[in-house]
């Protein structure tokens, strides 16, 4: 019978599996990302505001 299919002897299912895959990823993604970002914000904001704030006095007459 010329239909019958002929199997295949030797398939081969991985004929080239990876020859090379990643030999060098990623050797120094970042080293040194941010050694000192702010050591002294702000040490001292307002160590005396106001401790005695004067009293103004409106100068024209409410409506």
């Amino acid at each position: 019978d010329s239909l019958t299919p002929i199997p295949n002897p030797n398939p081969n299912p991985n004929p080239n599996p990876n020859p090379n895959p990643n030999p060098n990823p990623n050797p120094n993604p970042n080293p040194n990302p941010n050694p000192n970002p702010n050591p002294n914000p702000n040490p001292n904001p307002n160590p005396n505001p106001n401790p005695n704030p004067k009293v103004t006095r409106q100068m024209c007459c409410p409506n």
